[in-house]
């Protein structure tokens, strides 16, 4: 396992990265959240810096404890954001933890070389004020932050409306790369995909959870018979 410890990847790990990164989601500019556990100041940005916002919604068909829960539980981002290689908790109480990008050893390598380390590696806290939100900030390498949140849809509780913003920061310079019309498109649906993949997870628990009840409902009768 590589370890986010190996030295700082040039601006074609840009294109593989940024969409990872936008699976989730903040905003910088928006007002507090007035959560129980604040997050802690942003650090002081680069002299010049590119500062860039993505955002993105869907509807899953899952109670909002449900969604909040698997996404509260950063451990697994892996299984919707596939260019995420690992995520674990260094601290599970303060909800710190540690990520690292999915990237061919070659590329990874190419990454230590050129000084880009702190891309593919850094650490992040998270706060939450569930069922309704999660909102985090990196402590580390890749500056971002942003807030998902999750809505109940419909009168029943069955649907929620998940909602995602990010900003993220990076050196002047790959501001030209950022902005070009195919990586925006590019980000765009990568970060689509994801969600799609987090939506198509969830509900496939939400529908085993009704089947494990309906199972246990139907034993229960067939006891007291």
């Amino acid at each position: 396992m590589r370890s986010c410890r190996e030295p700082p990847p040039p601006l074609l790990l840009l294109l593989l990265l940024l969409p990872h990164t936008l699976t989730l989601d903040v905003r910088a500019r928006t007002a507090p959240l007035g959560l129980a556990s604040p997050l802690p100041p942003r650090r002081a940005p680069p002299p010049r810096a590119f500062e860039g916002e993505v955002a993105a919604e869907i509807r899953v068909s899952a109670p909002q404890a449900l969604a909040f829960a698997a996404y509260d539980d950063v451990e697994r981002m892996p299984e919707w954001a596939p260019l995420l290689e690992r995520v674990r908790f260094l601290d599970r109480a303060a909800r710190r933890s540690e990520w690292s990008v999915r990237l061919p050893a070659a590329l990874f390598s190419l990454a230590v070389r050129c000084g880009f380390g702190s891309l593919v590696c850094w650490q992040a806290v998270h706060a939450v004020e569930a069922p309704r939100v999660l909102a985090w900030r990196s402590l580390s390498g890749f500056e971002n932050e942003g807030e998902v949140r999750f809505e109940p849809e419909g009168g029943d509780g069955a649907a929620t409306r998940v909602s995602l913003k990010m900003v993220y920061r990076l050196p002047d310079f790959t501001a030209p790369v950022v902005q070009n019309a195919l990586v925006r498109r590019f980000m765009h649906f990568t970060v689509r995909r994801a969600m799609e993949r987090f939506r198509d997870v969830v509900e496939r628990e939400a529908a085993a959870a009704v089947d494990e009840r309906a199972a246990a409902e139907a034993e229960a009768e067939a006891t007291h018979v």
